[in-house]
């Protein structure tokens, strides 16, 4: 695991059409495969691994108000895949377990997948001044720092609600728990999907601001 602070196809076309119930029985059969693999694979090296309560490090490696980048050895199963029809994230599977670590000032973490979920980019921390040069207009007052998709344009709270951007959904976040001794536990088994922040609603109730730490 590693752990650091960051600075600021072409279309199918069907010869016939196809039913609707016939292609929801391919997605469903689709996802049950993929989910079966993922298992699989875990009794192939000898168990099924336990990714219920991954350690990614003790709550003072987090500063409040600072996004950190943590890498976890260890994939989670996204049973969502994207929101975009064509990608190479594309579906549900396994994914690298790359997040994105803040802690709010009352010391709640929150942490996000590090990844777009309108076509799979990398998303990386953007300060106010920085959202601005991008966006000129759309960026609310309360912001202070987020994400940033550099690919497609997206703008995200820091606790990863979808300000502007493609899409409808968020950075998926994932629960998080503490051991006795402070170490900070993030369950890969339960990722959660997040929304977008209407036009003038205020900051999210996690976080009101923080500065990126480079």
């Amino acid at each position: 695991m590693a752990i650091r602070e960051l600075p600021p196809a072409e279309p199918v076309r069907l010869g016939r059409r196809v039913s609707p119930l016939w292609m929801g029985l391919v997605v469903v059969v689709a996802l049950l495969a993929g989910a079966i693999g993922w298992m699989l694979r875990d009794l192939a090296d000898g168990g099924p691994a336990d990714h219920s309560a991954v350690a990614i490090g003790h709550v003072d490696d987090f500063p409040v108000g600072a996004l950190v980048e943590v890498i976890v050895d260890a994939e989670f199963y996204d049973p969502y895949g994207v929101e975009a029809e064509t990608s190479d994230e594309g579906g549900p599977g396994a994914k690298a377990s790359r997040l994105l670590v803040i802690r709010q000032e009352g010391g709640q973490v929150v942490a996000m997948y590090a990844s777009s979920r309108w076509l799979g980019c990398r998303v990386t921390p953007v300060d106010r001044a920085g959202a601005i040069d991008m966006f000129t207009t759309g960026v609310p007052d309360w912001f202070v720092a987020g994400m940033l998709d550099p690919c497609h344009g997206g703008l995200y709270a820091p606790t990863g609600e979808k300000i502007r951007g493609p899409g409808e959904r968020g950075l998926d976040r994932f629960p998080v728990g503490y051991a006795s001794d402070g170490t900070v536990l993030v369950d890969l088994t339960r990722p959660l999907r997040t929304g977008s922040l209407p036009p003038g609603a205020p900051p999210p109730d996690i976080l009101t601001g923080g500065a990126v730490v480079s």
